[in-house]
């Protein structure tokens, strides 16, 4: 028995794959959104798990800081230069990102935020801008009384 248990835990320590730890937000996203080239996030996030050629898409696996939940992040680079130009994913915390994001220093509702919502007063989508960087929180999707998800979308903003 111990000899299997030995053999358990060895082969799961080769097959399982740690995660690399990333903070999600907005105030570290943007130090790579339209700034990174794919190798240099890669040395953030890790090696890719997938990827999507039809669609230009690379996808990665990291566990969030924020709810250290691992989170799989769909990714667009430009082919021109290889920089990153969208980072997407869902969380069940999309409040915290808005949050983060109205903090910037001089972001208000008014000038940064357009905010959608449909003939019932229910929010469809919200687009943040800050400077180059833009942060849509969308896709909104209610499992429970208290229980929503929402796609985050960081990319660049053209001026």
């Amino acid at each position: 028995m111990r000899t299997f248990l030995l053999l358990f835990f060895v082969f799961a320590a080769f097959t399982t794959r740690g995660q690399n730890k990333v903070s999600l937000l907005p105030n570290n996203m943007i130090n790579y959104i339209g700034k990174a080239t794919q190798s240099e996030f890669e040395k953030l996030v890790g090696d890719r798990v997938d990827n999507n050629e039809e669609l230009g898409t690379v996808i990665y696996e990291v566990e969030n800081t924020y709810d250290n939940i691992v989170t799989a992040l769909q990714c667009i680079y430009r082919k021109s230069d290889g920089i990153l130009i969208s980072v997407r994913f869902s969380t069940p915390h999309y409040l915290a990102y808005w949050i983060n994001m109205a903090n910037f220093k001089g972001f208000t509702e008014k000038k940064n935020a357009t905010i959608k919502k449909d003939t019932t007063g229910n929010l469809i989508k919200l687009d943040l801008k800050y400077k180059t960087f833009g942060c849509q929180i969308f896709n909104f999707q209610q499992w429970s009384r208290t229980e929503t998800t929402a796609t985050i979308n960081y990319h660049v903003i053209k001026l």
